[in-house]
């Protein structure tokens, strides 16, 4: 897969590949600092939103068990409640802790992944 079926990329802290962007190890001074900033405050979003929706539909976090259905419509299902519970005003539950592990996601492994770099690197001259 060379990118996502709609477009665009997926933030992660896995091995760097064409449909997934990481941070940069060791950035330089300027546009990689700007990248692995903006980075790193979409994921804090992106994690955040995840734990409100695991509070709130416990069936989404390990602890909660699994559901006999794919992944995809259970998300949505969950994010389309959610929205309906912020329109109706109901009181939320708090988001959960960031499981253990994301908080390295700053520094991931080094990838030699080519096409991915050069992709990467396309997107840093925009920063």
């Amino acid at each position: 897969m060379s990118n996502l079926t709609d477009g665009g990329w997926i933030l992660g802290d896995y091995p760097l590949k064409e449909w997934l962007m990481t941070p940069i190890n060791d950035p330089l001074i300027g546009q990689e600092e700007r990248y692995n900033l903006a980075h790193c405050r979409t994921r804090n979003v992106t994690e955040r939103a995840s734990g409100v929706l695991k509070a709130c539909f416990r069936y989404l976090h390990k602890t909660g068990g699994s559901l006999p259905y794919k992944p995809d419509k259970i998300i949505e299902c969950a994010i389309r409640l959610h929205t309906l519970a912020i329109d109706q005003r109901l009181p939320l539950m708090e988001a959960l802790e960031p499981e253990i592990g994301n908080e390295q996601y700053c520094a991931p492994p080094v990838n030699n992944n080519i096409p991915a770099t050069a992709i990467r690197e396309r997107l840093i001259q925009r920063f």
